[in-house]
């Protein structure tokens, strides 16, 4: 892994940030770096006067005001913050909670918010650097470019009952039959988006993932649990899971997704043109007005069992418009890092369940039930 992999896209830049912070909260205490990231975010935020908007206790308490303005803050602000920031620890607690809010601020169905727009500043990239090749060094991401670790593949279900009982599975239909039905319903989705467009504003989905109702896996981190537990897009504040571990077959073929270029072959091999349902939310999320592409699962399929996204792939390639051709593109949306989607049935290991709770933001412990 290379420091500027981090710099590609949003998600690894926001990582970087995040770390970044964390550092500047163990720093004495120092939020200087906080302070300008937060007031220039709050600028460039497309909800900034909306639905973003700063207020402070009115004298005497008891109300809440609008804050004064203060001075206009620049991204020479966050510069010279994040210069004077110390080089922090880069351990696996803090790490791991960086990943986790940069996964949280993903955002496909608007447009991005102001800390990921300040990011994509090109006189911040030289702070941002700094971080990356702190993290590209650190023993606590050396797996992030690793492929999917067949021996240790876990399948979360989240939501189990507060009486402990287990999660009902989420496939309970043989794995061609998900992808040919989710084939069909994107094909007839696709054609009522264009006829409800052509009527008016439509706004559709929002993910380039394959059908729910195949098994998706992620890696053990630990003593954290797989990593599907905590780093996953648009979370549901689920408080309890359930987790078994997935054996794999040696001869199942196994697609990695390492980046942009990986990602753009399937797409390109694999087309199916989404154009019509994708059209607004992915103008908002990227700032691109393309025709969109993603991968047809069902024909990915015949020549792969499985699709694995690694962590550094996420980092470079998801939350941005990914270009293909003159006029097409294509975007990771709802992907979590190093998940990988069975194309093919594979069936988790009862003897293996396991039960885990929710204890912060991000932080899963085995559940004591």
């Amino acid at each position: 892994m290379r420091a500027d992999d981090l710099l590609e896209g949003p998600r690894g830049r926001r990582t970087c940030l995040e770390l970044a912070l964390a550092w500047g909260e163990v720093a004495g205490g120092t939020d200087e770096l906080a302070r300008a990231v937060f007031a220039m975010a709050q600028q460039l935020d497309v909800g900034a006067g909306s639905s973003r908007v700063v207020f402070t206790i009115a004298a005497g308490g008891g109300s809440f005001e609008r804050a004064n303005p203060e001075p206009t803050p620049t991204p020479g602000d966050v510069v010279s913050a994040w210069a004077a920031l110390p080089i922090g620890s880069v351990d696996a607690a803090v790490l791991h909670a960086a990943v986790v809010t940069s996964v949280d601020r993903a955002r496909y169905w608007q447009e991005p918010d102001g800390e990921d727009v300040l990011l994509a500043v090109p006189l911040v990239r030289p702070q941002i650097a700094r971080v990356a090749a702190e993290i590209a060094s650190a023993p606590a991401a050396r797996w992030w470019d690793a492929p999917a670790a067949r021996d240790e593949q876990w399948r979360v279900d989240f939501g189990y009952g507060a009486d402990g009982a287990a999660a009902a599975p989420e496939r309970t239909r043989p794995a061609r039959a998900v992808l040919t039905r989710w084939q069909e319903r994107t094909l007839a989705r696709e054609a009522k988006a264009g006829r409800d467009a052509a009527a008016g504003e439509w706004s559709g989905p929002w993910w380039s993932i394959p059908p729910t109702g195949l098994t998706r896996t992620t890696r053990s981190t630990g003593a954290r649990g797989p990593a599907g537990l905590a780093w996953v897009e648009d979370r549901l504040g689920w408080r309890r899971a359930t987790v078994s571990r997935v054996p794999v077959r040696e001869e199942l073929r196994v697609y990695e997704v390492d980046g942009v270029e990986a990602w753009s072959e399937l797409c390109r091999r694999y087309p199916l043109e989404v154009t019509a349902s994708r059209r607004r939310t992915w103008a908002l999320a990227t700032g691109s007005a393309s025709r969109w592409v993603i991968p047809d699962w069902a024909r990915v399929a015949r020549d792969y069992d499985a699709v694995h996204l690694t962590v550094l792939g996420y980092m470079r390639a998801a939350t941005r418009a990914i270009p293909l051709a003159e006029g097409i593109a294509t975007v990771i949306a709802g992907w979590s890092p190093d998940e990988t989607w069975w194309l093919t049935d594979v069936v988790a290991d009862p003897s293996s369940l396991e039960r885990w709770a929710a204890v912060g933001d991000g932080e899963w412990v085995p559940a004591q039930v």
